[in-house]
C-alpha cells in the first residue's frame, strides 16, 4: 500500500471519519471527511508546498460537502493539522478547534 494511502487511513481512523474514494481527482472531494470537517491530506518525505491555490481548493471542496475545511500534512515523521481561522477559538487558556 502506498504511503499516502496509509496516512489517509490512519487519519480517518484517528478522527472518526472515512476515506473518500476518488478524492484525488480535480473537482471531487477532499481525502477524509468527518461529520464536521472535510480534510485534504498531503503526504511527502521531505517537503510540501502550501499555496493559496491549494487552500482555495480545500476550502471549495469542503463547502461543496457542507463541511468545514482542514488540511493534514504528513512530512517525514511530522504530522500537522491546518485549520482555517473561522474554526479556531482563542481564549486565555489557549486555542481550540470548534
Amino acid at each position: 500500500m502506498k504511503e499516502w494511502k496509509k496516512v489517509e487511513k490512519q487519519l480517518a481512523k484517528k478522527v472518526g471519519g472515512k476515506v473518500m474514494a476518488g478524492s484525488g481527482a480535480p473537482f471531487r472531494t477532499n481525502d477524509v471527511v468527518t461529520s464536521r470537517f472535510s480534510i485534504e491530506v498531503k503526504s511527502r518525505a521531505k517537503s510540501i508546498t502550501v499555496s493559496e491555490t491549494l487552500l482555495d481548493t480545500v476550502f471549495r471542496k469542503a463547502v461543496k460537502q457542507g463541511r468545514r475545511p482542514a488540511l493534514y500534512l504528513a512530512i517525514g515523521r511530522f504530522r500537522v493539522y491546518v485549520f482555517f481561522e473561522d474554526d479556531v477559538q482563542v481564549t486565555d487558556d489557549g486555542f481550540f478547534v470548534g
